[in-house]
């Protein structure tokens, strides 16, 4: 079944993550398919220069682009699967 919003994901992977290295892509994005897999929405707003993302399992992250560089351009070794609370 077609979904319309999986274009959308697909363009958000094209636009956004693919402007990382490959290593940081399969780190924390991994392959096209299963990022577009484990989302659910996810798009710019070109206006408050945010991403939305919204998974599959309802979690939803909103962060400025500077943010978003920030965490994946640079080799700061984030674990994301380890609660620090």
């Amino acid at each position: 079944m077609y979904d319309p919003k999986e274009d959308r994901i697909k363009e958000f992977y094209v636009n956004i993550v693919k402007m990382f290295d490959d290593k940081v892509i399969q780190r924390y994005f991994g392959e096209e398919t299963e990022f577009i897999d484990c989302i659910k929405s996810c798009e710019k707003k070109d206006d408050e220069n945010v991403l939305e993302v919204e998974l599959k399992n309802n979690l939803r992250i909103s962060f400025s682009l500077a943010g978003f560089s920030l965490i994946f351009c640079q080799d700061n070794n984030i674990v994301f699967e380890e609660s620090k609370g």
